[in-house]
């Protein structure tokens, strides 16, 4: 299937605070992909997962359809319990390792993460639908007032803050301004012409010896 026309495009660099851990960013963004919002949700992340788990299967001797099939996928809503919306998942049959799924839509785009050993959040949204909601005592952390200025910094902070939450597993039933993002690990995702998206690991940011220090990183 030919990758999404917008794969790849649009505003991309650091915003107020950020900080640039080049190795990290690049194996974040390569966590996500772009479609088109029409297609199939569910296939797609079957397919990814497929495909990131392809060494892992074909040690048993699984062709890619048999993956394919072990491969389930599901929402679960962390308040109410249903499995009609919510937090996205993935397991595959016979296989303990961890599959972190996550999905987010806005305008004509569909946004994807696909991430071993651990939770993922993506999000992807309209600069303009996020100025004409923007409240600044709704979204920003005490830390970080003044520092989304612009309509472009704006719709970073939330599409970072909602990938945080996302990754976090709580979704908006934790309010935005919780969310410090220099404690966790977020990085901006190129996107289409006219969007931002941005994916988040869960946990907060490495420090010391554990691993890069990582806040937000353009």
């Amino acid at each position: 299937m030919p990758a999404h026309p917008a794969d790849g495009v649009g505003p991309a660099g650091p915003a107020p605070s950020a900080r640039h851990v080049p190795g990290l960013a690049q194996d974040l963004r390569g966590m996500v992909r772009f479609h088109a919002v029409e297609q199939d949700a569910d296939a797609i992340l079957r397919r990814r997962v497929a495909e990131l788990l392809g060494a892992a299967t074909s040690t048993r001797g699984s062709s890619d359809a048999d993956a394919a099939v072990a491969i389930h996928v599901g929402r679960l809503c962390p308040r109410c319990g249903s499995a009609a919306h919510g937090r996205p998942w993935a397991r595959v049959a016979d296989l303990a390792t961890s599959i972190g799924v996550s999905l987010s839509r806005s305008g004509p785009h569909l946004a994807t993460a696909v991430r071993a050993d651990g939770p993922i959040g993506v999000d992807i949204e309209e600069i303009r639908a996020v100025t004409s909601r923007w409240d600044e005592a709704l979204v920003a952390h005490p830390s970080e007032l003044g520092l989304a200025t612009t309509a472009l910094e704006q719709a970073r902070m939330w599409t970072r803050k909602e990938a945080v939450l996302k990754a976090l597993g709580t979704g908006l039933a934790v309010a935005m301004v919780q969310v410090d993002l220099l404690e966790h690990q977020v990085v901006d995702v190129p996107a289409p012409q006219g969007f931002v998206a941005a994916v988040a690991l869960d946990g907060p940011r490495r420090l010391g010896g554990g691993g890069p220090d990582v806040g937000s990183v353009g």
